[in-house]
């Protein structure tokens, strides 16, 4: 386990979804940046009816501001994926000691067959010598000592696959490992795990212990943030905007201030926008319900989401 842990390339990949998941929460925090804009406008023929001066400039700063909860909605949101991400983290070191458990446990059975295979071997080896003997002595015929040969024969070569299907697991539990080359060999005993049998004992320690059924929760509640993340979205984002406007020729540097403006960004296709940001939530939410279906607090919740 914590050669896997250390070592695994497979497990080192998934681990850096983490930190990318993390970088969104930093992300979720920031804050819209102001937009700093300046023009000039020169005469270039005509009767100027605004103002004498030839040339007019101004400045001028936008600053977003978000009213309706975004930036608290987008850290949610960001922190239920890093949640997320987490528990299907867990989930990918579990499913990958799984597999490598099962190759440990075929290579402890096949070791033990080749044991009892060699142990059979030599006693056959042993039985053939006392044909051979007896039938040199005239007590034995000589077709009992080929069929001997044959049964001991026929024994090596099981012992020689057996072998061999105990180096293919050997280099299969090193591969997984990422230690290649590696031909471990397992130690211990077979014996059963006691583990009940009584379902409904089964189902509560699944539904408390599983990692899949756990990344699953953890993926729900992400794309529920989500969705909410996407209701806020939706809102118009005000913009205070502050800007100075002066003339030259003749006016030279007099000002014409232009202390504050109100603006806001309306999005005027809703519908299309809240299908692109809220349903691929929804469709997470989707995805993860068979995994949870049976558990009654996360189907309770995903019945309140659909309501919405």
């Amino acid at each position: 386990m914590q050669i896997l842990r250390e070592k695994s390339p497979r497990l080192a990949a998934e681990r850096t979804r983490i930190d990318i998941a993390r970088a969104d929460v930093v992300a979720a925090g920031v804050l819209p940046n102001p937009v700093i804009s300046y023009g000039r406008y020169d005469l270039l023929g005509g009767v100027n009816t605004l103002f004498d001066g030839s040339q007019q400039q101004q400045t001028q700063v936008d600053i977003p501001v978000l009213i309706a909860g975004q930036r608290p909605a987008r850290r949610e949101a960001a922190e239920r994926g890093v949640t997320a991400v987490e528990a299907q983290v867990v989930n990918a070191y579990a499913g990958l000691l799984k597999d490598t458990w099962q190759l440990f446990v075929k290579l402890l059975a096949v070791q033990e067959k080749r044991v009892a295979l060699e142990q059979a071997e030599t006693e056959l080896d042993r039985l053939k010598d006392i044909v051979t003997g007896r039938a040199e002595a005239g007590a034995a015929s000589r077709y009992e000592v080929v069929r001997m040969e044959v049964e001991a024969a026929d024994l090596r070569a099981q012992t020689e696959q057996v072998r061999a299907e105990m180096l293919d697991l050997s280099g299969q539990i090193g591969t997984a490992l990422s230690l290649p080359g590696w031909t471990p060999k397992a130690e211990g005993m077979l014996q059963p795990l006691g583990v009940s049998v009584d379902l409904a004992v089964l189902k509560q320690q699944a539904e408390a212990a599983t990692p899949a059924v756990n990344a699953a929760r953890r993926q729900e509640e992400a794309a529920e943030a989500g969705i909410e993340k996407a209701k806020r979205e939706r809102w118009p984002t005000p913009v205070i905007s502050l800007g100075n406007v002066w003339t030259n020729n003749p006016y030279g540097h007099g000002l014409v201030r232009r202390p504050f403006r109100r603006s806001a960004y309306f999005r005027l296709w809703s519908g299309s926008h809240r299908q692109s940001t809220g349903g691929e939530a929804y469709r997470h939410i989707r995805a993860a319900g068979p995994v949870v279906r049976d558990s009654g607090g996360i189907g309770a919740r995903r019945g309140r989401v659909a309501e919405k």
